[in-house]
Formats: C-alpha cells, sequence, structure tokens
C-alpha cells in the first residue's frame, strides 16, 4: 500500500492591527480586476508559471475567485504591473459574517521574488481587509515556503493552531518550533482557532496567555 505524503499546508493569522505602509515605487503600476481575459491570463501565468488554453484559464479563475464565497474579483483581486507587464497579484476576501479576512494567491513571478516586493502586495491586501473592518484574517501556505514565511511572521501574522492538525497539536508545535529556529525567529506564539494568541516559547512548558 502507497504511503500517503504528509499534509504541508499550514495556516497563519492575524489579529486586527493597523497595518504598517509599505508601498511601490512610481515605476510600479497597481489595477483591480478589470473582467478581462487578458488580466485572467496574466493571472494564470503568475500563479502557475506557464501558459494556459482559455478553457484551463477560466476553469482556473472560476474556481480561485468566481466560485469563492463572499469574493468579488472587481474588488479583491490586485495585479501589480512593471513597464506593462504583470508581475505580481494578490487577493483579500472579506467574510462579514465573521468579520474575517482572507489573503489569497498572492503571487510574484519569478524573475522578481527576493527582492522585497511581497511586502508592498500583502499591504495592498491587509490594507483592503482592515478598511473593511475584519478583527482577523488568515492566509494558507505550505510549510516548505520559508522565505513567505518570515514575510507574514514580520506583519504579525501568527501560526493557527488549526482544522489540519486537530489531533497532532504536539506534530505541529514542533514543525512550527522548527520553522521559527530555522528563521530565526523569536517569541513562538500561536494562534487558536478562535484567535486568541497563545506564547509557547518555552515549548510543552506551561502557556502564557
Amino acid at each position: 500500500m502507497k504511503k500517503q505524503a504528509k499534509h504541508k499546508h499550514i495556516k497563519m493569522g492575524w489579529v486586527r492591527t493597523e497595518p504598517k505602509p509599505a508601498y511601490f515605487s512610481s515605476d510600479f503600476e497597481v489595477l483591480n480586476y478589470d473582467g478581462s481575459q487578458a488580466q485572467k491570463n496574466a493571472f494564470y501565468l503568475i500563479w502557475n508559471g506557464k501558459r494556459g488554453t482559455k478553457e484551463e484559464i477560466d476553469k482556473t479563475f472560476f474556481r480561485y475567485f468566481e466560485n469563492r464565497e463572499d469574493c468579488v474579483p472587481v474588488k479583491d483581486l490586485f495585479f501589480v504591473k512593471l513597464k506593462g507587464e504583470y508581475i505580481g497579484t494578490v487577493t483579500a476576501i472579506y467574510h462579514p459574517k465573521n468579520s474575517l479576512g482572507h489573503i489569497h494567491c498572492l503571487a510574484l513571478k519569478e524573475k522578481y521574488r527576493g527582492k522585497r516586493l511581497s511586502y508592498p502586495l500583502m499591504y495592498l491586501a491587509m490594507k483592503k481587509i482592515y478598511d473593511d473592518g475584519a478583527k482577523y484574517a488568515y492566509l494558507l501556505t505550505d510549510d516548505w515556503r520559508k522565505p513567505a514565511i518570515k514575510v507574514y511572521a514580520n506583519l504579525k501574522f501568527f501560526p493557527v493552531m488549526d482544522e489540519f492538525w486537530p489531533h497532532k497539536k504536539k506534530q505541529l508545535l514542533r514543525k512550527w518550533k522548527k520553522i521559527y529556529e530555522e528563521l530565526k525567529l523569536e517569541d513562538f506564539k500561536m494562534l487558536n482557532k478562535n484567535y486568541k494568541l497563545k506564547d509557547y516559547t518555552g515549548l510543552f512548558g506551561k502557556e502564557r496567555e
């Protein structure tokens, strides 16, 4: 019997604080989604790193945005252009029922990564959900995306003890403790499913509120 791969998705959460401004230089242009096929194509290329057929692109766009609860692409989806080229994208969805923001599909073309452009991209999303009135927000990433995790941690996103690992609390704590140590992040804190922050700096010792 083939052994199943371990789930690598992890959740990070934010509790309402005014986001620290980070802006693109004047060389960049920030746009909202305008409903065009050109922008759908741009999203697919940025997100997947390759071109697709119109059918593939439309199906992907429908699944990621048009069929997602509370998502209004013309308000929530942002693009960034440089010299006429779409180079990055991020989405900020607000769920009013739970006063919850969801930062979704943050991506940059490969040649623009590692240039600190994730910070102004994240600011676009965080400012939008902050202005929407969100009390909390979350995003999903993968445990191997260490540079992205460090960006999120620097922006006051904390690991969430979430539904991916409900029966493996210590395993999740060890995973995050290792990530914090690798990234040289201090004060190992996590959010519970209700977005209440707890301090696990003394791992497996007494939790501090």
